[in-house]
């Protein structure tokens, strides 16, 4: 694969390991801000690239970084657009709630981009990148598939305990419903484990930018056996719920909460 690395300075912070460590050693925060941690050591790279406030990257198993997918499409390690892969092209509304990439399961250099829609519309989706199509450039060769409906901006993924396949994580609005798909060689898997555990999220109305029960994080832990969610109980006030989570069968379970006042923590997640 022919992909151009970008010249940068050096800097210091560690590494946070998750599906693999080199995957992640290249981070982006609006509006040009570009981390990499190779070899755990933070080199501070110039992008002029302008980063939508939404977005994600990955890296290659070597640390290279491969894509960077934001609310304008989904780039190459140039920051071009890859083939097809323009926003408007994929169908995407002008702002996303969530952004995740997975590598497809015994596919080198193709990826699964997902992403859910924002309170107006409540869809998750997906798109299947060739990051070694077009010389190495890039190209979408599948989707946009629209696989969820009435879901939170809430997304989170881990591995399969078999080592291969990806759980993916869903929450749908209004309900106490998780709904995990599986990631394998042949795709996603369109039914879902579905779970039912704690607490109720309340229905998102169509302008709630600031619900914690739609855009409150959910992550998993590192190890993946565990997952974090942020969720609202009252004006000003948002709680954590901590779930165990079963890599074999895809189900949620719920292990504790906690609240938290919003106004003297702020984003936990």
């Amino acid at each position: 694969m022919v992909t151009a690395r970008v010249l940068c300075a050096l800097g210091l912070l560690p590494v946070i390991p998750v599906f693999g460590q080199a995957r992640n050693y290249n981070i982006t925060f609006g509006p040009s801000n570009w981390l990499n941690f190779y070899n755990e050591v933070l080199t501070t790279i110039p992008c002029t690239y302008q980063i939508t406030a939404r977005n994600a990257t990955m890296s290659e198993p070597d640390g290279a970084l491969c894509m960077i997918v934001d609310e304008n499409g989904i780039h190459n390690a140039n920051f071009d657009l890859v083939q097809g892969g323009a926003a408007a092209t994929l169908g995407w509304p002008a702002e996303l709630a969530s952004i995740l990439i997975l590598p497809k399961p015994e596919a080198p250099l193709r990826y699964f981009v997902f992403v859910n829609t924002t309170e107006t519309t409540k869809q998750a989706g997906y798109v299947e990148v060739d990051m070694s199509a077009n010389l190495g450039t890039g190209a979408v060769i599948g989707g946009p598939t629209w696989y969820m409906s009435n879901c939170t901006g809430k997304l989170a993924a881990t591995p399969d305990s078999n080592g291969a396949d990806y759980w993916l994580v869903q929450h749908a609005d209004g309900t106490d419903e998780f709904h995990s798909f599986r990631l394998t060689t042949s795709g996603l898997l369109p039914t879902p484990v579905i779970s039912t555990a704690g607490p109720m999220l309340g229905v998102t109305g169509s302008n709630a930018p600031y619900s914690s029960d739609y855009y409150g994080s959910m992550r998993f832990s590192v190890g993946g056996n565990q997952m974090l969610m942020g969720f609202d109980v009252a004006p000003d006030t948002m709680a954590s719920a901590l779930y165990w989570f079963d890599a074999t069968t895809g189900s949620v379970s719920l292990r504790t909460s906690a609240l938290r006042d919003r106004s003297r923590y702020i984003d936990p997640f």
